[in-house]
């Protein structure tokens, strides 16, 4: 049974694998044969003009591969999908044979047809509904991480076999390229004679690519209308909008208007960093390594190793999508900072280090649906994820273009990455929310969940490193001197020391103290377990929130579980934004560190996706 699912598995991965690299050999012959001028990244060209028109056919062919995965089989979808990708080569094949006009065709032409069954970014999203039956569930994680690895690697060789093919004959990109997909009709017949044997035996042999491993009998029933499939997908009746997927369709919109920024990269750097075309072309192959490795290696192996050991293996990628996030961000705001080779090549490596946010969250999401409507799910957030794209384009190339102006000053070239950065840290917040509604749904809300809200207690102990309640503590008793350093001395019974709190913004204590940072104490948790210090609750000489020893806080462990549900009913019930042009400046009184108290913050009700209230506790 393993064995059938797994061969099942990786016939499914390679023709990904095919589909992706016909699909980029076909994407990168106008880069390969047309002038700079036509092509050049973040300009409004024909190469720009080519990925719009790619991001609608993207959006219809999607929407057409979920009303076939709905209304027949994963194969009848697979079909269509190579299908769309053939035409599209032969097309700009064609388009070749007009001497003075196939720039224009291969631009316009060649990605407009790929509305029949979209293009590549199709084939991820339908191989992911395809994996969604795996089991046990860390097979399934482990897939779907495995899809990131083919994606890059089948993507890394589509510019180089363009470029190479097209300067002995023009004809044979668009060859290979067919040829691509047909391989990949015969993988989808292979597919349809593999067995799965973890069904009845009543179950055909067609039954892996069925929708909800139905036989053929029960397949002409499923007869549903363009209409309601549409209202399945975007609709009332919208599967995305449910309470326990809603953060999907959000975090996949803004990370998409983040991606549409790839393209520009190397021209960014070129232009920004002094980089030379062969440095910026060795540092985008750096990062499809890094992203191989990540995807292909250490998740899936921290999946298969971690998953059958802890009673929630769901938990294992909410935490891999959130440490990700924090450096998808972090990385985005460097590239912006960088100036240099060096400052571009750290930026790009902790960029990448979080590449595997949105498969990360979609491995998390996908034990909140079921197999029946894996592909409805799965081709309506590869269309929306479409739609964030081209919006991305829209809003950041005009961005792009304005801030390589030499008359700017340097820092506000990075105006783009700067927006991506921030995007990102929105979609942490996402995932901080979902982190609350994972751990109450399962747990209820009790000490236990409390204690498994880690990404909350991280950011409640990092504020108060960097904003105590006292910028200075009592001790109360000479003795305690010793504690701190030893100079200080008390020379009668009874003295009182101050110890001052402050040597928590000092880097001699923490990485990078004077900047928040939200993940600092979780990342230190996840480093040892064993380690109690970076909890909220615990006490030491680095973090003296709680102070320290014999006089620390003796009602820190009610205060801490306190302030987690009120956060909980805060963040689940309500949107929270600083006023516009507020910048809150804390104040001292003596000892006592305080907030902006004229600090205007907006508050609005919204729709929790956890009716938080009816939880047992």
């Amino acid at each position: 049974m393993v064995r059938s699912e797994t061969k099942s598995a990786c016939l499914a991965l390679v023709f990904l694998g095919l589909m992706t690299l016909g699909d980029s050999i076909t994407d990168n012959l106008l880069p390969a044969l047309a002038d700079d001028a036509h092509t050049q990244s973040g300009h409004w060209n024909l190469g720009t003009a080519a990925l719009v028109l790619k991001g609608v056919s993207d959006i219809i062919g999607q929407f057409v591969i979920g009303y076939v995965l709905s209304t027949k089989s994963k194969h009848h979808a697979m079909n269509l999908n190579a299908t769309s990708i053939l035409v599209a080569s032969l097309v700009t094949l064609l388009s070749l044979c007009y001497e003075q006009k196939w720039p224009i065709l291969i631009a316009v032409v060649g990605p407009l047809v790929r509305c029949i069954g979209g293009g590549s970014h199709a084939s991820a999203f339908l191989i992911l509904a395809v994996l969604h039956d795996q089991a046990p569930v860390q097979y399934r994680f482990a897939s779907y991480y495995c899809t990131g690895a083919v994606s890059v690697v089948a993507q890394s060789f589509g510019p180089f076999f363009a470029s190479a093919l097209s300067d002995s004959s023009h004809a044979l990109p668009g060859i290979l390229s067919g040829a691509c997909c047909l391989i990949g009709f015969g993988i989808v017949d292979a597919l349809k004679s593999t067995p799965c044997e973890r069904n009845s035996s009543s179950h055909d042999e067609y039954t892996f690519l069925l929708p909800n491993h139905q036989n053929n009998v029960e397949l002409k029933s499923l007869n549903i209308s363009v209409t309601e499939y549409l209202s399945r997908c975007i609709g009332k009746k919208s599967l995305i909008t449910k309470s326990s997927l809603i953060f999907l369709p959000q975090v996949f919109f803004l990370m998409a208007i983040c991606k549409s920024t790839r393209p520009l990269f190397k021209a960014y750097i070129q232009h920004r960093d002094g980089v030379s075309p062969t440095e910026a072309e060795d540092l985008w192959v750096l990062r499809s390594v890094m992203s191989v490795v990540i995807f292909g290696i250490i998740l899936p192996g921290i999946v298969l190793r971690t998953a059958p050991r802890v009673s929630h293996p769901n938990s294992i990628n909410l935490h891999a999508a959130r440490i990700s996030i924090f450096f998808i961000s972090i990385g985005a705001f460097m590239i912006g900072l960088s100036g240099s080779l060096r400052s571009i090549t750290a930026a790009l490596v902790i960029n990448t280090l979080g590449v595997a946010t949105d498969l990360s969250l979609l491995a998390f999401a996908s034990s909140r649906f079921s197999n029946s409507d894996a592909g409805t799910v799965m081709m309506t957030l590869a269309s929306i994820e479409s739609a964030g794209t081209l919006l991305g384009i829209g809003v950041l190339y005009p961005i792009y273009q304005w801030s390589i102006n030499k008359d700017l000053p340097f820092l506000v070239g990075g105006v783009p990455y700067y927006i991506c950065g921030s995007l990102y840290a929105v979609t942490a917040l996402v995932s901080l929310r979902e982190e609350i509604k994972n751990v109450l749904t399962t747990e209820g809300l009790k000490k236990t969940a409390l204690y498994n809200l880690k990404l909350m207690d991280s950011v409640i102990n990092e504020s108060r490193r960097l904003r105590p309640v006292l910028l200075g503590k009592f001790l109360p008793e000479a003795g305690y001197g010793r504690y701190h350093s030893s100079k200080w001395r008390c020379d009668q019974k009874g003295e009182k020391i101050v110890c001052d709190t402050t040597h928590m913004w000092n880097g001699d204590y923490y990485e990078e103290a004077a900047k928040f940072d939200g993940y600092r104490f979780l990342r230190m948790r996840e480093a040892s377990e064993q380690d109690r210090h970076p909890q909220l609750v615990s006490t030491s000489f680095d973090h003296l929130g709680f102070v320290h020893g014999n006089h620390a806080c003796p009602g820190r462990f009610f205060a801490a579980n306190k302030i987690k549900i009120a956060l909980c009913h805060m963040l689940l019930k309500y949107d929270w934004k600083l006023a516009d042009g507020v910048v809150p400046k804390p104040s001292g009184f003596g000892m006592v560190c305080l907030p902006d108290l004229q600090a205007k913050l907006l508050i609005r009700r919204r729709h929790e996706e956890l009716d938080i209230d009816s939880i047992n506790t």
